[in-house]
């Protein structure tokens, strides 16, 4: 993988790891009654994007999204950068973070290390 910066926003304003990638939801209006949300990967080594559109932001549609990412791309960055959402993260007392298990299992099975952004932009 080559090196460079992440395109788009990432947690940290510091440069880009080569093998790391950010992940985020989007809302896009409703299509059918329902709500229309875009999942979106961008490994920080390059200006591409994976773009998924779908109805839900539960926790079945975002681990499809993500496998769907993976093999878009060809593989898994070690590290996958993620918002404070509760289909990751469920709580956090002081520095110690609750994951979601479901989630935990599939990082750990595709063999890349969740972090989640402060809300001050700071990586944990």
């Amino acid at each position: 993988m080559a090196r460079g910066r992440a395109s788009a926003p990432s947690c940290a304003s510091k440069p880009a790891l080569v093998n790391k990638a950010r992940w985020t939801w989007g809302h896009f209006g409703n299509w059918g009654g329902r709500r229309l949300y875009g999942f979106a990967l961008t490994p920080c080594y390059s200006r591409m994007r994976y773009v998924e559109f779908t109805q839900s932001q539960d926790i079945h549609h975002l681990l499809a999204c993500m496998v769907h990412s993976f093999r878009y791309f060809g593989g898994v960055t070690e590290t996958v950068l993620t918002d404070r959402m509760k289909t990751v993260l469920l709580d956090q007392n002081g520095s110690e973070l609750h994951f979601n298990q479901k989630f935990l299992q599939f990082a750990a099975y595709y063999g890349f290390v969740p972090r989640v952004c402060r809300a001050s932009g700071v990586v944990h």
